[in-house]
């Protein structure tokens, strides 16, 4: 026990006795991670020709200085750890290519990482940063950048423009209210985060990434989307925004698997949406629409649609109709009418039965339907 009667943290294994087993053996990764240390040996320099290590997992809140001796390092991961500062000799690393930082304590980034020309994998999100630096777009072949989570970044630099074969940008969570234009550069980018800011316009290099698979922008302050959106999008999500009218035009993204609009001010969606071919997942909940297009419950591929409570009770009606002749079952495993749906609990599951060879479509309710006539 500690001094106040709470327990002491021990070490799960010796990190000591691991580096001599790996100095012994010139083993060319060491794997410290998860060992609730709080430091890494001193005499760690002695693993020369060591291309991996793993120390995340940790208490580490300091590095040796003979860390940055190990200079055939190629992947460094020291994620969620409490490290506060990161040495100006990691530039010695020379043919560094990952490294992962986030989740530690890092207030600043020292210039020396912008001299590691060999990264390709950046993750510093979930730290204490403010800023990011100019001198990033000096890691030319970056193919990942991760900077989410850091609250107090208000922007991002421009030069990000410049890594010309970045397929991954995540910068959720912060404070930025742009995108630099520059950014239309960045044509090989396949997935593009920056959900939880605080943008008020859609930003115009979106139109330019061709190559883009994935974008989320939900939660921002969004009021419009553009006609013209990358058409080889699988995932795109514009959630909890402000946006009014989703344009026709989304019904050319053919290979679109994932769209969510929910908490916007949406009244209605257009009919395009029916001619993507493979939709999977369709969520409109916290929007004011009052009924849904028949045609949804009929799209092929789709799995799962969330909606309000009163938009679920349209499918009731298009069900009577024979719309969809298909029957629309709750937890009672029985044909639903609308009084049933009016007396469900919020986040109850519906599903359609669509017949042999195709998937049932679940849907979620995110509120309870307020009833109308029986």
């Amino acid at each position: 026990m500690g001094l106040c009667g709470s327990k002491s943290v021990k070490p799960l294994y010796s990190v000591d006795e691991k580096l001599e087993e790996a100095i012994a053996s010139r083993a060319k990764t060491l794997d410290l991670s998860k060992a609730r240390a709080k430091s890494l040996p001193a005499d760690i320099h002695q693993m020369d020709g060591l291309k991996e290590l793993m120390a995340n997992n940790n208490l580490l809140k300091t590095l040796p200085k003979g860390m940055w001796e190990l200079v055939e390092l190629t992947c460094l991961d020291l994620r969620n750890n409490q490290i506060t500062s990161l040495s100006e000799n990691i530039k010695d690393l020379v043919v560094l290519r990952k490294l992962w930082v986030r989740a530690n304590m890092l207030k600043v980034l020292p210039k020396g990482l912008f001299e590691c020309k060999n990264l390709r994998v950046l993750d510093v999100s979930s730290n204490c940063l403010t800023e990011i630096s100019d001198d990033v777009g000096n890691l030319k072949m970056l193919t990942e950048l991760h900077l989410s989570n850091n609250h107090d970044i208000a922007a991002l630099p421009s030069t990000i423009g410049g890594l010309e074969k970045l397929t991954t940008l995540t910068g959720s969570q912060m404070a930025l209210t742009e995108v630099p234009a520059s950014w239309s550069s960045l044509r090989a980018m396949q997935r593009l985060d920056l959900s939880g800011n605080a943008l008020k316009d859609f930003p115009a290099c979106v139109d330019a990434m061709q190559d883009l698979r994935e974008l989320n922008l939900g939660s921002n302050k969004l009021k419009a989307i553009p006609d013209s959106l990358p058409v080889l999008l699988v995932l795109l999500d514009l959630s909890n925004n402000s946006v009014k009218e989703v344009p026709d035009a989304i019904g050319d993204i053919s290979g679109l698997r994932s769209l969510v609009l929910s908490r916007n001010k949406i009244k209605a969606i257009p009919d395009t949406i029916r001619e993507l071919s493979v939709l999977e997942k369709l969520e409109l909940d916290g929007n004011p629409m009052k009924d849904l297009p028949e045609w949804v419950v009929d799209m092929e591929a789709l799995q799962t649609v969330k909606l309000d409570g009163q938009q679920v009770a349209t499918l009731d009606t298009y069900t009577n109709r024979g719309v969809s002749k298909r029957s629309v079952e709750g937890t009672y495993n029985r044909p639903m009418s609308r009084k049933t749906i009016a007396a469900t609990s919020a986040s109850a599951l519906r599903t359609i039965h669509r017949g042999a060879g195709r998937p049932s479509l679940v849907i979620k309710c995110n509120n309870q339907f307020d009833g109308g006539n029986g």
